[in-house]
């Protein structure tokens, strides 16, 4: 059994639209669907180390750890062990020009509404930005 942690960001603009990346074709995991940016918490970090590290990876964006909230953590036990997930946001907003993707095949900003009926996003991705509804 292994245990797997993420940690994911919940990006957003001077709107309020959130940042979803559109996973490409090569992905593990939600290939060819809409999802968030982040990834796995590695061997020695936590998962705040995480998710500036990923955010960095993915988007080029430096985030401090101030400038980070913790909106949630979830756990699901299944056959290969448990998987759990943290999600943030970050009290900086992002706008196009402020990051470029390194990661997926491309980005997109949405309302919450548009992400509600928006095709091939993960059920992970549309329950985490219901939390920013609350």
């Amino acid at each position: 059994m292994s245990n797997r942690t993420v940690a994911v960001m919940l990006l957003r603009d001077s709107l309020g639209r959130v940042l979803l990346q559109f996973r490409d074709s090569r992905a593990p995991v939600d290939a060819l669907r809409w999802s968030l940016f982040g990834g796995e918490v590695e061997p020695g970090e936590n998962s705040d180390t995480a998710v500036l590290r990923e955010t960095n990876e993915e988007l080029g964006i430096s985030l401090q750890y101030d400038q980070l909230i913790r909106i949630a953590d979830f756990a699901k036990k299944g056959l290969g062990g448990e998987k759990s997930a943290v999600i943030y946001t970050s009290t900086r907003t992002v706008a196009w020009g402020d990051f470029r993707v390194h990661e997926g095949a491309g980005a997109g900003f949405f309302t919450l509404k548009e992400i509600e009926n928006l095709p091939n996003v993960t059920v992970f991705a549309k329950e985490a930005v219901k939390l920013l509804q609350k």
